[in-house]
């Protein structure tokens, strides 16, 4: 893992949620299943109204017809730092021919 790049790193956590988030979705649609709606919002102390919309979303992530997305309910300042150190590396290290660096 040390030898990963920031950027290979990130898009193997960003695969690792994806399937996390899908599993999720398998274990609800399983527990509607035997439980039923309205004990599924009993136990997940909710109205059932919003147990059948966690539910209906759930399936229609899995059937594809729906993306999982995610909002970010505070900024994160260091959320982009390490991206962004690994791009600026890349942009220094490349150098277009007849271009001076400043300062010389």
């Amino acid at each position: 893992m040390g030898t990963e790049s920031p950027a290979a790193r990130r898009t193997n956590l960003e695969r690792e949620r994806r399937e996390l988030r899908l599993e999720r979705d398998r274990l609800l649609l399983d527990l509607a299943r035997s439980l039923g709606t309205d004990d599924l919002a009993r136990s997940f102390g909710t109205s059932a109204a919003t147990a059948e919309q966690l539910v209906q979303r759930a399936s229609r992530r899995l059937s594809g017809a729906e993306e999982i997305s995610a909002r970010r309910i505070a900024r994160d300042p260091d959320r982009w730092r390490e991206i962004d150190r690994y791009y600026e590396s890349l942009g220094r290290a490349v150098r277009l021919p007849g271009s001076r660096r400043r300062g010389r």
